[in-house]
């Protein structure tokens, strides 16, 4: 799985650099907001959904000549994510605190 900047960041040794971005950029969810862990679990718990939702807006995109380069993108981003989790017998708890760095641990292979 790639595409995920947090586990792309932390796999190159950039993670502070892309969460000070990430923070810069989604300033408005708060001082103490964890933007990477909000993002991240977003997707783990919405992603089979929103990857559907982009694959017909693709469609609409091919429909009027357009390539929608950007939504297949997505799309895979999306069900990449939650194809990674079922593979590793990880469900999204939304009960639980989300804690992505562990979350990403467990998706590394040995």
């Amino acid at each position: 799985m790639t595409g995920i900047q947090p586990l792309d960041a932390r796999r190159y040794g950039a993670e502070d650099r892309v969460l000070a971005s990430l923070r810069e950029t989604f300033g408005k969810l708060g001082a103490d907001a964890d933007p990477a862990g909000y993002l991240i679990s977003r997707v783990a718990e919405h992603g089979r959904r929103r990857g559907e939702e982009t694959r017909e807006v693709a469609q609409t995109l091919r429909d009027a000549d357009i390539e929608p380069t950007m939504s297949e993108a997505t799309a895979r981003l999306q069900d990449g994510l939650i194809d990674t989790m079922l593979e590793f017998g990880i469900e999204y708890d939304g009960t639980l605190p989300f804690d992505w760095r562990s979350f990403f641990d467990r998706l590394q292979r040995d």
